[in-house]
């Protein structure tokens, strides 16, 4: 169910050729999947923080509930890996669980990492080369989506979460 729920908030971001960083068993349809567990039956298997594909081949990169399983020591690699592998104009799309989901998900003794504030998140991936240009809240406020531009990108195509909720509550969207 979550997973279906993610797929249909992070699909409408996605285009050109896709890879799916830590794809598990549900990897985004039509991508390349790349996982460290062979269990998953991944395109590619390979190390996230050293990824075995060419530099600039893909447009898109999914990490959808991935990063709070990645060790703190190695998230920046992860991400700089992430811009190794995009074209010049790609887009990094990261689905993470909140802080207030990493607690409902402790509450219920669910095996699920802590989430990751929306600072932690910017400050990560800001500092290894890409800008913020949409994000919102999901799954009732227990999961974000963030989509990142290169920083080649115009910045002009960010939009302010504000204007993303006033937007889907005047539409009457509910997700």
């Amino acid at each position: 169910m979550f997973e279906k729920w993610r797929r249909a908030v992070v699909e409408p971001r996605i285009f050109g050729r896709v890879l799916d960083v830590g794809c598990g068993r549900n990897k985004v349809q039509e991508a390349v999947g790349i996982d460290l567990s062979t269990y998953s039956q991944p395109d590619v298997a390979s190390r996230l923080d050293s990824l075995a594909v060419l530099s600039a081949s893909f447009e898109c990169v999914c990490l959808i509930a991935v990063l709070n399983y990645v060790p703190n020591e190695t998230r920046s690699q992860v991400v700089q890996e992430c811009q190794r592998v995009l074209t010049k104009y790609g887009r990094l799309v990261i689905t993470c669980t909140t802080p207030i989901g990493g607690f409902v998900h402790r509450l219920f003794r669910w095996k699920q990492p802590r989430g990751m504030s929306m600072k932690v998140i910017r400050t990560l991936v800001e500092e290894n080369g890409f800008r913020l240009v949409y994000d919102r809240p999901f799954m009732l406020w227990l999961n974000h989506l963030y989509v990142f531009g290169k920083e080649t990108q115009k910045v002009e195509s960010y939009v302010p979460i504000q204007q993303v909720i006033k937007k889907e509550m005047h539409e009457g969207h509910t997700d």
